[in-house]
């Protein structure tokens, strides 16, 4: 029997040898599963991948990120989750306007930018710079059109939107609603939510020209060429982005004076019917960088943001991912 267990028990050694140094070799590389399900923390962001939760960035890590006004608050949501920081400088944020965005993209100002789709005028200016655009879609948006919380109208055809801002419709009467002059109101030519009502809603047609404002300046004297701002008025009909209306106007039966989204074809703005398409107006927004450019930290921010923290980030923004 001695004899016996001297003969195996060099083999016995072994074998536990062998397991001790997987399981160390397990443990020092991180291919060891802790019960906590806690991942250890890597240092410098170092072999990160997309779906890595723990992906963090310092403010001076982060890339140079621009954004258009209609999504700022989005922007400012991403910062603040890879940054893990609540209180994130305001420099680390570019806001312009869309069309400004874009060119200081191609500038070179900024490393991403997050907005809505770029314009001819953009295409054509990356072009004629040897640039392209790299475009990711992040988010969706509903385009909304309101009215005051008393007009018996709930929903209005895509046809009937667009005969109204042609100026073929301009009795409230025609669409089933009270006998009131429409009053349809319009954004300034160069924001985010004129241009979409042009591309998203009226596509080739052309609008009519919008109620005007006019207001008394003590340097320019008289102006009378700016679009007027949506008052409320039982008779009125304005338009925007679904996220940018919520903050803008009251929403609810219970609000004095509050707004009441329309349906579209009888489909409502809500999550599901945006998300999945049902919704005739929708806009989409996207993160942008420059083909073939972009450091590494711009690339592991792209490809997290395209993964499934991305989209739990966006939700919780208030938008609704793609």
């Amino acid at each position: 029997m001695k004899k016996f267990i001297s003969a195996i028990f060099p083999i016995i050694m072994m074998l536990i040898a062998s397991v001790a140094c997987a399981g160390i070799y397990m443990f020092f590389t991180n291919k060891f599963s802790f019960g906590s399900g806690e991942q250890p923390v890597t240092d410098n962001n170092q072999n990160l991948t997309a779906n890595d939760t723990s992906v963090i960035l310092s403010e001076n890590e982060l890339p140079r990120i621009g954004t258009s006004i209609a999504t700022q608050s989005l922007a400012l949501s991403i910062i603040k989750d890879f940054t893990q920081n609540n209180n994130v400088s305001d420099n680390l944020l570019y806001c312009f306007d869309v069309e400004n965005g874009y060119q200081r993209l191609i500038n070179g100002e900024i490393d991403v930018l997050i907005t809505t789709e770029p314009s001819e005028e953009a295409l054509s200016l990356a072009q004629s710079t040897g640039n392209e655009f790299d475009l990711q879609p992040i988010a969706k948006e509903g385009f909304v059109f309101y009215v005051n919380k008393n007009n018996p109208i709930n929903s209005l055809k895509v046809s009937e939107v667009q005969q109204i801002y042609t100026g073929q419709i301009t009795n409230w009467s025609q669409v089933g609603g009270n006998n009131s002059d429409i009053i349809p109101y319009q954004r300034v030519s160069e924001s985010d939510v004129q241009k979409q009502m042009k591309s998203v809603v009226m596509k080739t047609l052309g609008l009519m020209n919008p109620p005007m404002e006019n207001f008394y300046d003590k340097v320019y004297g008289n102006i009378n060429d700016v679009p007027a701002i949506y008052n409320n008025s039982e008779n009125a009909i304005g338009y925007g982005f679904y996220n940018e209306s919520n903050v803008l106007y009251d929403f609810g039966d219970n609000i004095d004076n509050a707004v009441k989204v329309l349906k579209i074809n009888d489909v409502e703005a809500n999550y599901d019917n945006v998300h999945n398409g049902t919704y005739p107006f929708i806009t989409n927004y996207y993160l942008v960088k420059l083909k073939n450019s972009g450091s590494e930290t711009t690339t592991i921010f792209q490809d997290t943001l395209l993964s499934e923290r991305g989209k739990r980030i966006i939700k919780e923004a208030g938008y609704i991912d793609n």
